[in-house]
């Protein structure tokens, strides 16, 4: 075996920080909301446990996740791609997602539920087939329908 098909974790670990360097501020910018709705969340469960006050600020949290998460996509996408980007545009970006992920979220609980109706297997099957749907979405620009149409062709086969 030859010492050019050897990886050596260090440096693989070293050219990996140094390629996203750039992302890791931006991204715990863009994370932040978050963690402070699980602040707010977990506070309401210890001091205040209001099972509907949780139940809505849990909901109004994944909403928020939602966009969170495509702000983030998009902006790790643009960076990779060498492409401008800020994190305000990337939030902006990721806002005008939110009716398509919602739906699409909602759609994706559904056939998991479904799957998992018909025993185990069918459910991890479908949750992973459908993985990519968000992602889909949030840096291809797809409809939530197409989202999930997306994931499947990416994962056919896979």
């Amino acid at each position: 075996m030859s010492n050019a098909n050897i990886l050596n974790p260090v440096e693989v670990i070293k050219e990996s920080l140094n390629t996203s360097r750039d992302v890791y501020s931006p991204l715990l910018i863009i994370a932040l909301p978050s963690f402070v709705f699980t602040l707010i969340i977990t506070f309401f469960e210890v001091v205040y446990p209001n099972p509907v006050i949780v139940l809505l600020l849990s909901f109004i949290s994944s909403i928020f996740g939602l966009w969170y998460s495509a702000s983030g996509w998009i902006y790790c996408h643009k960076v990779l791609n060498r492409q401008s980007i800020t994190v305000e545009r990337a939030f902006k970006e990721g806002f005008s997602k939110i009716p398509d992920l919602l739906l699409a979220f909602i759609i994706f609980v559904l056939i998991f539920f479904v799957g998992f109706l018909f025993l185990i297997i069918p459910g991890i099957y479908l949750s992973i087939r459908l993985s990519f749907t968000f992602n889909a979405i949030a840096i291809e620009n797809y409809s939530a329908f197409e989202g999930i149409q997306r994931s499947w062709e990416l994962t056919k086969g896979h």
